[in-house]
């Protein structure tokens, strides 16, 4: 049979290295979400600067309309003198 110090020291060397082990296994889960939250906030930023972008270009092409109509309305209108 063992000695009781020989016996405590060995179950607190299994404690340590479950905690150990328990210490690695939370780190690489903090790792992995912070990788996932990451490359979230990059997807996030792109997909709201291709929004910006489709909006942008979005208004320009209804500026352009607008200001062809209102040349073509000038151009034609008999009331602005332009006969």
């Amino acid at each position: 049979m063992m000695p009781f110090s020989f016996h405590r020291y060995r179950t607190q060397g299994v404690a340590l290295v479950v905690t150990l082990i328990l210490l690695s296994a939370i780190l690489v889960i903090t790792l992995a979400v912070l990788s996932i939250s990451r490359t979230e906030r990059s997807s996030v930023t792109t997909s709201q600067q291709l929004m910006e972008a489709e909006y942008m270009a979005t208004a320009g092409a209804e500026r352009a309309k607008a200001f062809v109509a209102s040349q073509i309305l000038a151009a034609t209108n008999m009331a602005a003198g332009g006969y």
